[in-house]
């Protein structure tokens, strides 16, 4: 009777020692796998970020088709392509919304646009669109002085 008593302590203390590598197991995997989800949130964030900002910074400079453009910002290597798709002069309309045939202020430009990032190995490819507003007549004859 004594002999059962100690196999039943001893498959106790397995049955334990099972269940305790098993939750060791589960909370390793799991602090393992929100380190990488964190890790990969951020360099998304950087990414966004440096993608919105080159965007902006493409907006405010203007795009030059005959130049690429290569240069590094927030970490990541980035090269630009534009490429214009088509030229559009705006014109004058009428009070009745009539085209008066007369060539307006600026002409519109579309251009397509390839960015391409890198950090490492780390390798992401964008494609958009974005017009821009040339001025074809001064200031000082818009206004008629």
């Amino acid at each position: 009777m004594r002999h059962k008593a100690r196999a039943f302590v001893t498959i106790e203390i397995l049955v334990a020692m099972v269940v305790g590598f098993l939750a060791i197991f589960m909370t390793m995997s799991s602090v393992r796998h929100l380190t990488q989800t964190y890790l990969q949130k951020q360099r998304y964030e950087h990414l966004y970020i440096t993608v919105l900002s080159l965007k902006e910074m493409l907006k405010a400079q203007g795009c030059d088709p005959l130049a690429n453009q290569s240069d590094q910002l927030n970490g990541f290597d980035y090269t630009v392509e534009c490429q214009e798709r088509v030229m559009l002069k705006n014109y004058e309309h009428d009070a009745e919304g009539i085209r008066s045939g007369n060539i307006g202020s600026f002409n519109l430009h579309l251009y397509d646009i390839a960015l391409e990032l890198r950090r490492g190995s780390f390798y992401k490819h964008y494609h958009f669109t974005q017009t821009q507003e040339e001025a074809t007549r001064n200031e000082s004859d818009i206004i008629g002085f």
